[in-house]
């Protein structure tokens, strides 16, 4: 019942290994409970295709979807330099998914995109020429750009998105960061689902970190004495975080950078660079210490 086979010696007294037994995991159970839950996500997926889009959506999300056909369109990812112009380095794009959609578009030299059923290996082929060109995409951009507004409707986007079997769906847990997952190439290098993340300027200048409980940064108080600790922590006022730093200054106390809480946000911020976590950390200090002053002139 529980998956081992018959041949499976157990090194310890038939009470023990019953107790084994009983607190094991029937992995074969489980491989067949999971196949029969994806067989269901699919069908249910597949039964609801017409309503997985919401029709209202923020510019954050037509953004990564209009990325998403543009990626389809251009087949190409041009680099910027610091200043965000283009340079003449370009990674030719070969397949664009994301984390939570069903389906893989392998691109091909012409306007045909293979689209392809990731848990099924089911395949068809869609031919782009009528949906996507320079105006339409320039036309979309405009669309998000020009709209007011927590969330709207752009029904042209709609359209493309149905025909083409694309539906974004939010969500995943807090090491899915990827906005979208591409497999690029150029003379020199190749990338397989490799994630990215999408920041725009279509609607609000855009940040590099967005707070949460998962961007945490850990210091350590020094030279400060014990005895002032509960007199610290009781400042309960309006703003008790800069209140509380000011006072450990005050008393001739200093903060200094321990880590980055998560290890999923500092292995991110250490592929960057390996000082990104410290020089981050000092920006927030500075920040909370001199509330008044812009992150911009830091």
């Amino acid at each position: 019942m529980q998956g081992f086979p018959d041949d499976f010696v157990f090194p310890v007294p038939k009470s023990q290994a019953m107790k084994q037994l009983g607190n094991s995991v029937a992995v074969d159970a489980v491989r067949i409970c999971a196949s029969s839950l994806i067989d269901y996500m699919y069908k249910l997926e597949q039964k609801n295709a017409n309503n997985t889009m919401k029709s209202s959506k923020n510019k954050g999300e037509w953004t990564e979807l209009y990325v998403f056909l543009k990626l389809l369109h251009d087949k190409q990812l041009v680099l910027a330099n610091s200043s965000l112009e283009e340079t003449n380095k370009i990674f030719q794009v070969d397949k664009v998914t994301t984390l939570n959609i069903q389906y893989d578009y392998y691109l091909s030299e012409n306007d045909d995109i293979c689209v392809k059923n990731k848990q099924t290996g089911e395949e068809k082929i869609v031919n782009i020429s009528g949906l996507l060109n320079k105006h339409v995409l320039q036309k979309l951009a405009l669309e998000i750009k020009n709209q007011q507004g927590a969330s709207f409707e752009i029904p042209e986007f709609e359209l493309i998105s149905t025909q083409l079997g694309i539906s974004l769906i939010k969500g995943g847990n807090s090491n899915q960061k990827s906005d979208i997952v591409l497999d690029i190439q150029n003379k020199n290098i190749k990338y397989q689902d490799n994630g990215f993340g999408i920041k725009s300027y279509l609607g609000n200048k855009p940040t590099l970190l967005n707070a949460s409980g998962n961007t945490n940064f850990i210091y350590k108080v020094k030279n400060l004495s014990p005895k002032l600790l509960d007199k610290i922590n009781a400042i309960d006022t309006r703003t008790k975080l800069k209140d509380r730093i000011a006072t450990i200054y005050e008393n001739g106390g200093e903060l200094c950078f321990d880590r980055v809480e998560q290890t999923t946000m500092a292995y991110n911020l250490d592929l960057v660079d390996t000082c990104m976590p410290k020089l981050i950390s000092l920006m927030l200090l500075e920040f909370i210490i001199i509330a008044q002053i812009k992150l911009m002139t830091i």
